[in-house]
């Protein structure tokens, strides 16, 4: 590895944690720590027992609830042996998977209730997704190895620029449009930067992206005027249309938003990949001049929309599909 460039990323990468440091103390990022936290814990026992039933329409329903007793491994309570309950209606069209003894759960501390009520809120999966998260990461540093690296890091500041910057941002009645065109600038220098270094390649690359960026944003606030969308996607647009008291949230902009951060991935791969392939076109080049070099990045790019064409759309469907049953 050139340690000339190396030094440079670990400048770049300084640069990068001051300016995601810098964004979220303005952004006043906080934890939500008035809501309510869930726990931990490792189920000892598990009774089911019917607690009644109700006529709806010309059928009876019938409830029931399974007491457990937890014993849980973390939060304040943590060692504590809680008692729990897990709700069952035959309203619900599927009925999910009866807690067992030796199941690991995840509890919620009902505050409102003057006894102590502990409520079963779901299965806790986090070691499983800890297990797949470092197999992820092993993978990119054996495969990878130095540009796996640099990927790990660029992935962890982008992550906490979304959560850390633009969704406490959005919260907080901040311009939507303009957050997001920031937050989407900072993920192109910061990710390009340190995986490629400072050079006419991810140069290349960032200019690609801003352009396809601009264009994906421009085609987005069109599709939100000429067809008419409101950006009402299910109940939980309307709850945070309301979340702010005086000034809804611009659930359009939050649309526009997605669309954009939602594309940003596929512009950065498409353009890095013709760069990269124009770049390695003009080394082995004897007199490599503009025109070359166009002519290899659009026979290049026909290539790529094809696959690229049928990626979105199938992730797209694949997002949307229960939607799509219904039509």
């Amino acid at each position: 590895m050139n340690t000339a460039i190396d030094k440079r990323k670990f400048i770049i990468l300084f640069i990068a944690i001051l300016i995601a440091a810098a964004s979220m103390i303005v952004n006043n990022y906080t934890t939500k720590k008035d809501m309510p936290s869930s726990y931990g814990g490792k189920v000892l026992s598990a009774k089911r027992e019917d607690t009644g039933s109700y006529i709806l329409g010309n059928q009876e329903k019938k409830r029931s609830q399974i007491n457990l007793e937890v014993k849980l491994y973390d939060g304040p309570d943590k060692g504590k042996v809680v008692k729990a309950l897990q709700y069952f209606d035959d309203i619900v069209l599927i009925e999910p998977k009866a807690v067992e003894a030796g199941d690991r759960v995840l509890l919620r501390k009902d505050i409102a209730s003057e006894q102590e009520k502990w409520d079963f809120i779901d299965y806790d999966r986090r070691i499983a997704m800890l297990i797949i998260a470092i197999i992820f990461v092993v993978l990119i540093l054996l495969i990878g190895r130095g540009k796996g690296f640099w990927s790990l890091i660029a992935l962890i500041l982008s992550f906490i620029m979304v959560i850390g910057v633009l969704l406490p941002g959005i919260l907080k009645g901040r311009n939507i449009y303009a957050l997001t065109l920031y937050v989407s600038l900072y993920i192109i220098f910061v990710s390009l930067w340190l995986l490629n270094g400072i050079s006419i390649k991810s140069t290349s690359a960032i200019a690609g992206n801003i352009g396809g960026l601009l264009v994906a944003g421009m085609l987005a606030f069109m599709c939100h005027k000429y067809l008419y969308m409101t950006g009402v996607v299910d109940e939980h647009s309307i709850y945070l249309s309301s979340s702010l008291e005086g000034k809804p949230l611009d659930l359009l902009g939050i649309l526009w938003s997605g669309v954009l951060i939602g594309a940003l991935g596929a512009v950065m791969d498409v353009s890095m990949t013709i760069s990269s392939a124009v770049y390695e076109v003009s080394l082995q080049h004897k007199n490599p001049n503009f025109w070359t070099c166009w002519k290899s990045g659009m026979e290049v790019g026909k290539d790529v929309i094809g696959t690229m064409t049928n990626t979105l759309l199938l992730a797209y469907m694949e997002e949307s599909k229960i939607i799509k049953l219904f039509l």
